[in-house]
């Protein structure tokens, strides 16, 4: 993926985008897990939204870890009915200790990865 030439990382250009493909992939597969295990709703909206973290666009996580568990929980918004209460309403999920496990490390390994490839790489 990449290497070292003259004290600088290069980086080979196709197996970037192999890597950033295949986790694309990983992803789709994580959303099936968590569909299947925490019975989450299948519609798109839902699962391809999670946030683990805070953001200036996106002041609530729906991916959150419980540390007395040990496990993640999701916090689905649900609108069905917002017309006739005008209340938003929201379900909590909790996934189970391997997807939990699963979801953890590509937070702390893979994400930190693509971060770092997308600033060495990308800028």
């Amino acid at each position: 993926m990449f290497y070292v030439k003259r004290n600088k990382l290069m980086f080979k250009t196709k197996s970037i985008s192999n890597y950033v493909k295949s986790l694309k992939r990983f992803l789709l597969h994580l959303q099936l897990l968590m569909h299947f295990t925490a019975s989450v709703s299948a519609r798109a909206t839902e699962l391809s939204t999670l946030t683990y973290c805070n953001s200036i666009t996106s002041a609530q996580r729906t991916l959150l870890f419980n540390k007395f568990t040990c496990l993640f929980m999701l916090r689905l918004r649900y609108t069905k009915n917002f017309v006739n209460t005008e209340q938003e309403a929201f379900a909590v999920k909790y996934l189970c200790t391997a997807v939990s496990h699963i979801t953890a490390l590509y937070i702390v390994l893979v994400l930190s990865f693509k971060h770092f490839i997308k600033v060495e790489f990308f800028n």
